[in-house]
């Protein structure tokens, strides 16, 4: 239902469900995780290319989800303008986000699912947030220094046998490969997201 302070806007809900339908070999995405970020999406006022804000659309988000598992985790969201940590939350899993737009931060704590830390990750990683997690999300720029900075801070929060999802473009492949080779990072798996370990 929509609340009376929403900030919902229906044309943007029919154009995000439009342009998701153009992904129907993926099965079509449905359900809680799926809502959960298109309802995002659409409440959402502005984009701060400042801080690289890019989201992926709320299908997309969705079959991010999916590499979750279906088994609760402890997830740690690095970055969240494609609005993953309220889409992994809907599917069961305990998530904290990490974000450093304080309208990000306000739409996703909103619904009070999602533990929220506004942070830039620049600064100095909380002692609190060490090996807490079994997974982590990132969805960087694609150049060296924000690939080193998002999985520095991933790496950091993953308890010991953690596992990681790297969103990388297309155009940041090499960049990306350099950079997990420099700080040895065994590659497992790669699909939309590549899974570090």
């Amino acid at each position: 239902a929509i609340r009376a302070h929403d900030t919902f806007d229906e044309f943007f809900h029919q154009r995000l469900m439009a342009l998701d339908r153009a992904y129907t070999w993926t099965g079509g995405a449905t359900g809680a995780s799926y809502d959960a970020a298109l309802r995002a999406h659409c409440s959402r006022r502005h984009f701060h290319r400042a801080f690289g804000q890019f989201a992926a659309l709320p299908e997309t988000v969705a079959r991010r989800v999916r590499l979750a598992g279906d088994t609760p985790k402890d997830i740690l969201v690095l970055g969240d303008d494609d609005f993953l940590s309220l889409a992994l939350a809907a599917s069961g899993h305990r998530v904290t986000a990490i974000e450093i737009d304080p309208g990000i931060c306000k739409l996703i704590d909103r619904e009070k699912k999602v533990t929220v830390v506004p942070r830039d990750l620049r600064e100095p990683w909380p002692q609190e947030l060490h090996g807490r997690f079994d997974l982590f999300f990132a969805d960087p720029l694609s150049s060296a220094q924000p690939f080193r900075l998002f999985l520095a801070r991933g790496l950091a929060g993953l308890k010991p046998g953690g596992h990681g999802f790297v969103c990388v473009a297309e155009v940041g492949t090499a960049i990306f490969e350099t950079v997990r080779r420099d700080l040895r990072i065994d590659m497992l798996a790669g699909d939309a997201c590549g899974r570090t370990a």
